[in-house]
């Protein structure tokens, strides 16, 4: 695996700021949700892994199927029962 280096501080309440060359590269933008992972190498050292979430339906978590609604993702089948719904009101 090849590596970047760079140091950043981490703040008191536990914030770590990405580097904006890294965001950009990785395409990561205000709001992503990253999954953090600590992994012991083969070495022996500890290290963090940061991973992009893929979005997924803010109602059963699928992550298939998904379309923007109200600038959050819901699924095909949640949107459908939403429809729904919202007829009976």
């Amino acid at each position: 695996m090849k590596t970047q280096g760079n140091s950043r501080p981490v703040d008191k309440l536990g914030r770590v700021c990405l580097p904006k060359d890294i965001r950009e590269k990785y395409n990561i933008c205000e709001k992503d949700e990253l999954d953090i992972q600590a992994k012991i190498d083969d070495n022996g050292d500890e290290i963090l892994i940061l991973k992009k979430c893929a979005p997924t339906c803010v109602f059963c978590h699928s992550s298939k199927e998904l379309q923007i609604v109200g600038g959050k993702p819901v699924c095909q089948r949640c949107s459908g029962k939403l429809r729904k719904e919202l007829s009976l009101v």
